[in-house]
């Protein structure tokens, strides 16, 4: 064992202090905290460790593999089959990255590192005297220049990584049992801190021990907050506070969280809350700012709980607080993943909002709280108390109302609410001792027992929106009420349904009916006029004469949301003009309309909300998947409390918001090519098709061979953000001149590519539409076939010259040859002439001679005569 040089003050909260503070300690039950779990796909299904590397993935290690997660996909990497890649053993213990991007995996039987261009495990390849830890149990390992320490059952050593040299620190001379938790970490000054099950020690770079507390509980969990702060959780639930100075001494500030189960894990969340998971005692949350403490647990009523009540991880990735539950998987949070807080009924919780169809909200004027009355359509009248989140049910099926559906809600200057309803007229419900009375058409000035909508004009007149009843008003104070009549100005029939009504800041009542328009009456000497405004109009055309909404903003503009879009009301012109539709203002039914306190307009629709700018006129849509209670929404569902929270409600519970809250994610996933097909067939790297030399994910460029006709390339943008909210686009440089969007679809496919150089480029934006300006780039060359290379066609003009020359050589040979026959048959021919020529001369000659003979004979002859 190295010897020690100890020199260190402890420093310890007395007892007193202790109980002090855990008596100042508030305790909560619960929080308004969801969280999502993902469905099966681990390796198995309790995480160890969870962490995430530079690049982005998640890495989580279980009791029977290793799982990198990329938002939408593990990958699993199990125990070496072929002893030569894979895990040396599929129990994982730590996962650690250095500052060179090296990722280790601690296992309960060797050490491995991951080589990211070929994709694989392998074993550390130890050296020297390091050799004989290739299969020691590793609970721990860090790095600090050329040495990794790694901490093992009984030791801690230190392996010098170009020498092999390796030093040792046993934690007992002769240890009686195996250490259940080993953790290091570096601290400044060249000091490393080694913790195991029940002892704290700081050593030296040379293994000497500067400072050790001994803890009479076992230690299960610790957390580095910084360079010399740590959370310590212990196996009796009892949280430590470890502050290590320069000087070695050890500050301890102790508190006790859990009912006496084990401290299992620790994180600590964004924004500075400690994360505490406990065996069998659930999750807490301590803040620290306000030193309250909140405990989650299992609740099987409601899906959004915590899975199990054993957490045996937890990881903070970039504000999302990854778990790892006990046998369930993954569960996480992420802050901002709903934008939209959804209430709706919670079976098996009976305080929870008796009906999801939500007609009317409205705040008691003279409460100073935040509770809300909710109108339902089934469930009568809910009053949801806020501190305790616990609804109180008025309806018929406990006797305390008339009605199970309540349309519209008003609140008088009596504190009492009148309640439209369909079928039961108006219901006047007291707030103070709960009891009712009810006006019906049988018995009261009602026209109708169907009552859509109420409203209180600025003289204190109660007006009154019916189902085939028309359109009335009630004075209180004069106990008098008039009958408004309506008639269309197209056909001239009277209008007997009206959907919402809304009073001006000039005094001016805007009524919307269901088929026929919009009315606008104007009072004078207590008498009405109106003026009709329809789809049919061609100088105030509506986008249709179905009216779901009336408001006036802070400017005296009026808007109205129609089944077919949005309209602005132009009062120099006494028209209206539809606003026209976008991809994200779609024209679809407006069923309610709220301005924020930035001037924006919030619309519910058919199809989600939408945050239109009028000075801009851009518009913003949201969707189900960022938290909405449903595609659609109800007609005059919606609400403005005293506390500028905007609420919309519809056949799913309703949402509630404060605008200023909602904007669009900044994050900029990356995009990284995931695979490679040819042919619908995976390329690997160093395979038989000796494309790839390392992971597609990690090169830079290819080489295809021209017959590779179908080449396919999967991509996917690293995010644990709505993953399947992501858009992709790309084009292929070279190819094509304008990027490709396609949407959620994530692979490009091409075939029969020409030979030469191409830039295939990826982009993608995050789960809200923003893009990435970032993109992706593979430099991709397609060879030719041997015919059309280079080389191969200056070889055919070699051959097609050689062959002219060969040609023109051989036939000027030729020629030549046959100057040269010629040349001698003419000398022969000559010559033979020439022997001829004397032969005929020869003969010519002996014939001049016998001639000559014969004349002298003749001659002689004639003289003889």
């Amino acid at each position: 064992m190295i010897s020690t040089k100890q020199s260190a003050t402890l420093v310890l909260w007395s007892p007193l202090l202790l109980l002090c503070c855990k008596l100042a300690f508030a305790q909560q039950n619960q929080t308004p905290i969801s969280f999502q779990h993902l469905p099966g796909g681990l390796s198995q299904s309790s995480a160890n460790v969870i962490y995430e590397d530079s690049y982005g993935y998640l890495w989580i290690g279980t009791r029977n593999g290793l799982n990198k997660y990329d938002g939408k996909n593990y990958q699993i990497y199990e125990q070496a089959q072929d002893s030569k890649t894979g895990l040396t053993n599929g129990y994982i213990e730590d996962i650690y990255e250095d500052n060179n991007r090296q990722l280790y995996i601690g296992t309960v039987q060797g050490l491995n590192i991951y080589n990211r261009e070929m994709d694989i495990l392998k074993s550390y390849p130890f050296i020297g005297e390091g050799e004989k830890l290739a299969l020691e149990h590793f609970y721990s390992v860090i790095k600090s220049t050329d040495f990794l320490w790694l901490g093992t059952t009984n030791n801690i050593f230190r392996y010098h990584i170009t020498t092999g040299e390796t030093q040792e620190f046993k934690y007992h001379e002769t240890p009686t049992q195996d250490n259940f938790f080993v953790k290091l970490a570096k601290l400044e000054n060249e000091r490393t801190l080694v913790i195991i099950d029940n002892d704290i020690w700081v050593l030296n770079n040379e293994l000497q021990v500067l400072s050790k507390l001994h803890e009479s509980q076992r230690i299960r969990c610790v957390i580095q907050q910084n360079s010399s702060h740590f959370l310590i959780g212990l196996h009796n639930g009892e949280l430590i506070e470890l502050n290590i100075k320069s000087d070695n001494s050890l500050n301890v500030e102790r508190q006790n969280i859990t009912n006496g189960y084990p401290i299992l894990s620790l994180s600590i969340a964004t924004n500075g809350d400690y994360w505490i998971g406990s065996e069998n005692d659930g999750l807490y949350i301590y803040s620290k700012s306000t030193e309250q403490l909140s405990n989650l647990k299992y609740d099987s009523k409601n899906i959004e709980s915590i899975s199990s009540n054993s957490i045996w991880s937890i990881y903070n990735n970039k504000g999302i607080m990854w778990l790892g539950p006990y046998k369930k998987g993954l569960s996480f949070y992420d802050p901002i993943y709903h934008k939209f807080k959804h209430v709706k009924n919670e079976p098996f919780n009976s305080k929870s909002l008796n009906n999801n169809n939500i007609n009317c909200f409205i705040q008691d004027i003279n409460d100073t709280s935040n509770h809300l009355w909710v109108g339902t359509d089934g469930g009568g009248l809910n009053y949801w108390d806020r501190t305790s989140n616990s609804f109180v049910k008025y309806s018929l099926d406990n006797k305390n109302l008339n009605t199970n559906v309540v349309l519209s809600i008003l609140q008088d200057k009596n504190d009492q609410l009148w309640l439209g309803s369909w079928g039961k007229g108006i219901t006047l419900f007291n707030i103070k001792d709960k009891n009712y009375e009810v006006l019906t058409k049988e018995n009261s000035f009602l026209l109708s027992n169907n009552v859509f909508n109420l409203m209180m004009d600025s003289k204190g007149r109660i007006w009154i929106a019916t189902f085939h009843g028309g359109l009335q008003f009630y004075n209180p104070e004069t106990k008098t009420h008039k009958n408004i009549d309506l008639k269309n100005n197209i056909n001239n029939t009277k209008v007997s349904t009206i959907t919402t009504l809304t009073e001006d800041k000039n005094g001016n009542i805007w009524v919307g009916t269901q088929i026929s328009g919009l009315f606008k009456l104007v009072e004078t000497n207590e008498e009405w006029q109106y003026t009709s405004y329809n789809s049919l109009e061609k100088e105030q055309v509506l986008s249709n004469d179905f009216i779901n909404a009336i408001v006036e903003d802070t400017e005296g503009n009026l808007w109205v949301g129609t089944q077919a879009g949005l309209n602005t009301y132009n009062s120099r012109t006494d028209s209206f003009q539809s606003i026209p539709h976008n991809e994200e203002l779609k024209n679809d039914a407006v069923k309610g309309i709220i301005e924020d306190t930035n001037r924006l307009l919030w619309l519910s629709t058919g199809s989600g909300i939408t945050q239109y700018n009028p000075k801009t006129e851009v518009s913003t849509h949201y969707y189900i998947n960022d938290g909405l209670q449903g595609s659609e929404f109800n007609t005059n569902s919606f609400y403005k409390t005293k506390n500028d929270e905007l609420i919309f409600g519809g056949s799913n519970g309703f949402n509630l918001f404060q605008a200023k809250n909602i904007k669009k994610r900044e994050d900029k996933p990356t995009v990284n090519i995931t695979s490679l097909k040819i042919f619908n067939k995976p390329i690997y790297a160093d395979d038989e098709s000796k494309i790839l030399t390392k992971h597609i994910s990690q090169a830079d460029s290819i080489t295809l061979s021209y017959d590779n006709t179908v080449v396919d390339f999967e991509f996917n943008a690293l995010t644990f953000r709505h993953p399947d909210k992501v858009n992709y686009a790309y084009f292929l440089d070279g190819f094509e001149t304008n990027w490709n969007y396609v949407g959620h679809k994530n692979n490009a496919t091409y075939t029969s590519l020409e030979p030469g150089k191409y830039i295939l480029r990826i982009k993608s934006s995050n789960s809200d539409g923003i893009w990435n300006i970032n993109e992706t780039d593979l430099h991709i060359k397609i060879t030719p076939p041997f015919w059309k290379t280079w080389w191969f066609r200056l070889l055919m003009i070699v051959l097609l010259i050689s062959a002219i020359y060969l040609v023109l050589f051989l036939r000027v040979r030729n020629i030549k040859k046959y100057q040269l026959t010629l040349e001698k048959e003419i000398g022969e021919r000559t010559q033979q002439l020439q022997l001829q020529k004397k032969e005929l001369e020869k003969t010519a000659n002996e014939l001049t001679t016998k001639n000559q003979e014969i004349q002298r004979f003749t001659f002689a002859v004639s003289h003889r005569s």
